[in-house]
């Protein structure tokens, strides 16, 4: 006769197949194709850091609820990013860092910032603007740099 243990188990194994079938893979209301990807001065973007494999920035714009997955590649360890005006800074621990990326009218990569020499791990962690200058804390080496946007 089987124990109750045993029901409990195949219930929660169920549970798991149903939850599973339930995930919508296909086609839906948000698109991946950056050709239908747009968003206006006024529309709430929102941009994901994906970082583990894809390494990559998404865009989701609330207002019509498009989605442009993948949109530009970040690098390794992305950890932090800001907008200055109408640019997006991203900070990479890993390269040691900041990739500068344009949003308009798609996301486009700019250029590189190097904090540092790769023989010395700074770690960057942290990125903050005073509207003028890019701060970036550097997590190994109890360093606060100081970056102008730039140069």
């Amino acid at each position: 006769m089987p124990r109750v243990n045993d029901f409990q188990e195949i219930l929660l194994l169920l549970l798991a197949l149903c939850l599973l079938d339930s995930c919508d893979t296909g086609d839906s209301d948000l698109n991946n194709d950056s050709s239908d990807f747009r968003y206006d001065a006024g529309d709430t973007l929102i941009v994901t850091l994906n970082s583990g494999q894809s390494e990559t920035l998404s865009l989701i714009n609330i207002s019509n609820s498009d989605l442009l997955q993948y949109a530009v590649g970040t690098g390794r360890v992305p950890n932090d990013m800001l907008f200055l005006r109408d640019t997006l800074y991203l900070l990479n621990s890993s390269q040691q860092s900041i990739s500068i990326y344009s949003l308009t009218p798609e996301p486009v990569h700019l250029r590189e910032i190097a904090l540092g020499n790769q023989d010395v791990n700074l770690n960057p962690w942290n990125l903050a603007t005073d509207g003028t200058w890019l701060w970036v804390s550097c997590f190994l080496q109890d360093l606060l740099l100081r970056v102008h946007p730039a140069t």
